[in-house]
């Protein structure tokens, strides 16, 4: 049994399995800051872009370099992720809406929390919501935190994204 736990690991059928054979956009938005590279919220719309890749057949995945390039380029209103679907000729768009993150429980330990809602919308059906979860208090390490003295920020916050996104995905 571990030997099968170490080859297939601990995969967990996908809520939402039509976006098989379709070009995709992940799109992620954060409410507490603007879209630029460095901020979670592209983190996370890179990582789950690539667990996509990893783990759906035949998806055709927008890059995320054309997404932030298109934003950058056009006046964007951060709650239509239907106009960055036509601009980049997506058939699903996969909006991640990234609320309530912060990764400290107080000044001395790390705990990430955040409030996430995944909608995915179908361009062609004029991109009307098709799925939608939301996540409410998703929070990491689940029991406890870690001390502040244990690591860095940035290695906090890679982790904490890194978990959030195999939950999205």
């Amino acid at each position: 049994a571990q030997l099968l736990y170490i080859i297939r690991g601990n995969q967990v059928p996908a809520e939402f399995d039509e976006l098989q054979g379709k070009r995709v956009a992940v799109v992620c938005v954060a409410s507490t800051s603007s879209y630029d590279p460095g901020a979670a919220a592209s983190v996370l719309a890179q990582l789950v872009e690539s667990h996509l890749r990893q783990n759906v057949k035949d998806i055709k995945v927008v890059r995320q370099q054309d997404v932030a390039n298109w934003i950058d380029n056009n006046d964007w209103d951060q709650t239509n992720y239907l106009e960055v679907g036509k601009a980049v000729k997506a058939e699903l768009v996969v909006g991640i809406d990234l609320d309530g993150y912060r990764l400290h429980e107080d000044a001395t330990m790390f705990k990430g929390r955040a409030n996430v809602t995944v909608t995915v919308y179908d361009m062609s059906k004029g991109g009307d919501a098709v799925f939608r979860r939301t996540m409410p208090n998703f929070s990491f390490p689940l029991n406890g935190g870690q001390h502040v003295s244990e690591t860095t920020d940035a290695q906090f916050q890679r982790k904490f994204l890194l978990v959030l996104s195999q939950d999205v995905a």
